[in-house]
């Protein structure tokens, strides 16, 4: 059984699916699958595991995907990989988002529409502090990217940052007292590591990280092969490079 009795969307699916097509019923869906109405009763209110064969099945007939049915919350952009060039040095971030390479985390639970992922990968040779986040993803509220703004909830906490320059950080953010610039610290650092009199485009909290993704049921899909997913990485895309064009700089 795949679902192992994780709260699945199939519910939501039908409801849409009989809202576009009047003329068809749980019962006519029943009929569809070869089960009985309580059979898809259940499965839809997560009364009994389904295996990937049952939710093909009911994609098929929903005229869905598989992730539609087993993810109840939108899918999150993948829209950086984070690394390191040395055991001591700074988590860098480089652009994952491009349409060839465009890819999106689904997550079970119920998630807010607006978030974004980063993805950590390291070299072999890595030992650095962040080797446990090896392969984890980290997961942030992109509202304030959208909105060009400086999160008050990134404020003194661990967050994401990107400067007017274009390059992205992580760190514990400080307001500078009679400037509007920021300081940035390492929180992982023997001796204190900051970076001074940034100039920020935003500031977004980061809100939690998924460590063994394979145990989350995380999955990865190309957005190319979901209308959700094509949507929300399409969306990022168009804003980072609206903000590169009016900074004249290369489009991604």
């Amino acid at each position: 059984m795949l679902m192992n009795m994780i709260e699945n969307n199939l519910r939501a699916m039908i409801a849409q699916y009989l809202r576009d097509n009047p003329q068809e019923s749980n019962k006519t869906i029943a009929i569809k699958k070869g089960v009985r109405p309580e059979t898809v009763s259940r499965h839809s209110h997560d009364k009994i595991d389904m295996s990937m064969q049952d939710i093909k099945d009911y994609a098929e007939i929903l005229g869905c995907t598989t992730f539609d049915i087993i993810f109840k919350s939108q899918p999150m952009p993948i829209v950086g990989i984070a690394s390191a060039e040395t055991n001591d040095g700074w988590i860098k971030y480089t652009h994952a988002l491009t349409p060839e390479t465009a890819e999106c985390l689904y997550l079970h639970g119920t998630h807010d529409v607006n978030l974004s992922a980063c993805k950590f990968e390291f070299a072999d040779d890595y030992q650095g502090p962040y080797k446990m986040l090896d392969g984890a993803f980290e997961v942030w509220d992109a509202n304030p990217a959208l909105e060009h703004r400086v999160s008050k909830d990134a404020l003194m906490n661990l967050c994401l940052i990107r400067t007017v320059d274009e390059e992205m950080h992580r760190g514990i953010l400080y307001p500078q007292p009679g400037s509007n610039k920021y300081s940035l610290v390492k929180n992982h650092s023997a001796e204190p590591d900051v970076m001074k009199d940034l100039e920020l485009e935003w500031a977004a909290p980061i809100l939690k990280y998924i460590m063994r993704p394979d145990l989350e049921g995380a999955s990865i899909v190309k957005s190319s092969t979901n209308p959700y997913a094509l949507e929300r990485t399409t969306l990022m895309y168009e804003y980072m490079n609206e903000r590169r064009k009016r900074k004249g700089l290369p489009l991604l």
